[in-house]
């Protein structure tokens, strides 16, 4: 019994020690011997990073199988002999593969390369480890900017032409840029665009007015989120960062459904943030973050000529707001009412796609409804800070609160038809009637009021066509867009007096009014292909944005309404694209 037990022992320990980790080192060059830095190299058992020199040093077992990669090198696969010392690694440089991007035009999806907009695309594979949301890469994008003043992005400038923001007084629910995700026109609210769902965002630089349903003068930002397919496919992220940062996301592909004819897939999202500015005033974080996101997609796919995609999209920002400060410190606040920057929207979109041979119908309706809050301490500060050096005065109380409610709904009918191999024509209409309520208080039309409720009903219709001619080499193409607007306002003004006693005297003031116009766009292009790689093109284009109502009570009612601005273009581009690289000039 002795001797067996002895036995055990000793077949056990040898086989614990079989497989504890040995250290192995060595290096990894290319082909020419030049050491390659950066290098990841994994096994079960540890994970490593080549330095400058291409060292590295890793934990390995007999059985593990290393791992070595890098962008622009052939990933090595390969088991290796533990006794061995100060291996050399090489490892072969590999061509990146540049992926076809197709953008999306009233005539259906087209190579980037063939367009003749200006346009910049980002796809899945620019988001990076750390990038959460649309304001993490938006400095990706060329001629790209957004306007602080809110907790998230949501007012965009395209070369210098857009918003800047929209509180009380400053105009309607009208905008410069237009921002679509999955069909649905979130201008001016689209604050919930998160990035683990994202497949591909679009920006068309300069006029768009006749390239989609939605106007756009100085440009439009498409986003595209993932559709339902056949891969079946579950993926949880979770992520811990800077100021008590929480976040996790889930995406689920479920199994295709009615004998693989229904997809669907579902997109959860939450964070938590701080919001790293700290209120001395309250000791507290009181610009933190907390926002969610759930969407869900359908895709009916009864046939190859007929197919439905139904998005439904309900978010949740409730992000404080506590920013601003008298003395501009970058991380320390000193209001004693902190504001909210909050958003919930509930929206859903249908598109329709009937194909039949060489004609096409293409249905999109949406409805959405938004409730925000935007608000913040006016007087940036409390009584206590007021009244200490440098300022050495009596505090004062001022609170910025404004309510807005949109209601929108639209529907675009397309019908595409392509004559022949050299003609493509398609022929769109569409309608959106939206109403926005805006009820406010505060510092108001440059303190001209105290509180001010207003409503904006606005209906859109408008009836636009595209006309592409191929011959030979050139792709000519003649755009045209004819809209009409209407705009019903009304809205009740509080305007605070003092009598010689100091007692407030609030004078109402009522405004109603209407405007009509038509308006119409125009673009025409010119694409010449040198060869399969290389485009050339020019664009002349003109977009609009609708006139609308001066807000301020006190002008006269022939200076009530303001005209609608133009926005003429030429674009000449070149565009090379090869398997390697792209260049667009």
């Amino acid at each position: 019994m002795k001797y067996l037990y002895n036995l055990s022992c000793f077949l056990i320990i040898s086989i614990i020690f079989s497989y504890e980790p040995t250290t192995i080192t060595g290096s990894v060059v290319d082909k020419n011997n030049n050491p390659i830095e950066h290098v990841s190299i994994s096994s079960e058992s540890d994970h490593f990073y080549t330095d400058k020199n291409g060292n590295f040093i890793l934990l390995y077992n007999p059985n593990d199988i290393l791992k070595f990669k890098k962008i622009g090198y052939s990933e090595l696969q390969l088991q290796i002999d533990p006794k061995k010392t100060n291996l050399k690694i090489i490892l072969l440089s590999e061509n990146i593969k540049l992926n076809e991007i197709t953008i999306s035009e009233i005539s259906g999806n087209v190579k980037n390369q063939d367009s003749t907009n200006d346009i910049h695309t980002l796809s899945e594979y620019d988001v990076k480890p750390g990038d959460i949301h649309f304001d993490d890469i938006i400095n990706k994008v060329p001629n790209l900017g957004y306007a602080g003043g809110t907790s998230r992005s949501r007012f965009f400038q395209i070369r210098g032409i857009g918003e800047r923001s929209q509180y009380a007084g400053e105009g309607g629910p009208n905008y410069y840029v237009a921002t679509i995700i999955d069909d649905i026109d979130l201008s001016g609210i689209g604050m919930a665009i998160f990035l683990d769902d994202i497949k591909q965002i679009e920006v068309y630089q300069g006029p768009q007015s006749f390239s989609y349903g939605h106007n756009a003068m100085a440009g439009l930002i498409n986003i595209k989120t993932k559709d339902p397919d056949m891969m079946l496919n579950k993926n949880l992220k979770i992520t811990f960062g800077n100021d008590k940062l929480i976040q996790n996301s889930y995406y689920h592909q479920y199994k295709p459904l009615l004998n693989n004819k229904l997809f669907a897939n579902l997109f959860f999202y939450n964070a938590r943030q701080n919001g790293f500015m700290y209120n001395d005033f309250l000791n507290d974080y009181k610009n933190k973050r907390s926002e969610e996101l759930q969407k869900l997609k359908l895709l009916y796919k009864p046939s190859i000529l007929f197919n439905s995609k139904i998005t439904l999209i309900h978010s949740n920002l409730n992000n404080g707001y506590d920013i601003w400060t008298p003395n501009n410190n970058q991380d320390t606040t000193y209001s004693n009412q902190p504001g909210k920057d909050s958003q919930e929207l509930i929206a859903t979109s249908i598109k329709n796609k009937y194909q039949y041979k060489k004609f096409k119908i293409i249905h999109i309706s949406n409805f959405l409804k938004s409730d925000m809050q935007h608000s913040y301490d006016s007087d940036w500060a409390n009584d206590t800070f007021w009244s200490e050096d440098p300022y050495n005065t009596e505090g004062y109380e001022y609170f910025q609160n404004e309510l807005r409610q949109r209601i929108m709904t639209s529907h675009e009918l397309r019908f595409v038809i392509n004559a022949s191999d050299k003609i493509k024509n398609a022929l769109g209409v569409y309608f959106k009637d939206l109403e926005e309520d805006d009820n406010a208080t505060g510092w108001i039309l440059g303190g001209e009021d105290v509180a001010l409720n207003s409503e904006f009903k606005i209906t859109n219709q408008a009836f636009y066509n595209e006309f592409k001619y191929s011959f030979k080499s050139f792709v000519f193409t003649v755009n045209g867009r004819i809209e009409k607007v209407n705009l019903r306002y009304n809205s009740i003004h509080y305007h605070e007096e003092y009598d010689d006693n100091y007692n407030s005297i609030y004078d109402t003031t009522y405004v109603n009014t209407e405007y009509d116009d038509i308006l119409n766009a125009s673009k025409i292009s010119i694409l010449y292909s040198i060869d399969k790689k290389r485009n050339l093109y020019l664009t002349l284009s003109n977009g609009f944005k609708a006139g609308g109502v001066n807000q301020n009570p006190r002008l006269a009612d022939h200076n009530r309404l303001f005209k609608p601005e133009f926005n003429q273009n030429i674009d000449l581009g070149y565009k090379f694209k090869n398997k390697n690289t792209s260049l667009n000039i």
